[in-house]
């Protein structure tokens, strides 16, 4: 991915990983991506999700959607590994105009952006890599199965030979529009004319 900076994102308020909470930060992360890539500040990004550790002094039921005592612990946040678009400097490094991210985050409903540029892409993806890991065996994984625990969303360059493409649709539906196919299974993972019934 050779990523150009870490950037940390939360809620602006206390916020546990509840259902609730992760469908909000997946919109206004959404609206914060469409925006750094509309004004052509990213080329490609990937994050995991990770849920802070509980502070002791925290006395709050885990039934809330988030800590009311004033301790917060457990916030909900993501870290995300960002390839940056643009132009880059003498030295080869590429920027971000923090202020400008900071007042649209804040307009996202998003909390305080914490920015760190890379210096070894080894150690920035064993530290992602980390909270992927940490991620598996909380009760936070098992309460939220259909949540999504990382993504990603990385340009593929790689050359095709002719006569391939690759669509996001349904294997079905690849096989009937445009394969010329008639009947095919709805959940088909693979589809060929020697499988159409005669």
């Amino acid at each position: 991915m050779k990523p150009d900076y870490l950037m940390t994102l939360s809620l602006p308020r206390s916020a546990w990983a509840t259902v609730a909470n992760l469908a909000e930060i997946q919109v206004r992360t959404r609206w914060l991506l469409r925006y750094m890539q509309r004004h052509r500040l990213l080329r490609s990004y990937c994050w995991v999700r990770e849920e802070g550790a509980p502070n002791p002094q925290c006395v709050c039921d885990r039934s809330l959607e988030g800590c009311a005592c004033g301790a917060n612990g457990r916030q909900l946040h993501r870290h995300f590994l960002l390839t940056l678009g643009g132009a880059a400097n003498r030295e080869g490094r590429r920027w971000l105009p923090y202020a400008r991210l900071q007042e649209a985050a804040k307009r996202c409903g998003l909390g305080t952006l914490d920015f760190q540029p890379i210096v070894s892409r080894g150690g920035a993806a064993r530290y992602v890599s980390k909270y992927l890991a940490k991620t598996i065996a909380t009760p936070v994984a098992s309460a939220l199965l259909g949540a999504r625990r990382y993504a990603f969303n990385i340009p593929d360059d790689t050359p095709r030979e002719a006569g391939w493409s690759w669509s996001p649709l349904r294997v079905a539906l690849v096989a009937v529009t445009f394969l010329g196919a008639r009947i095919v299974d709805w959940d088909a993972s693979r589809w060929s004319p020697e499988m159409e019934p005669s």
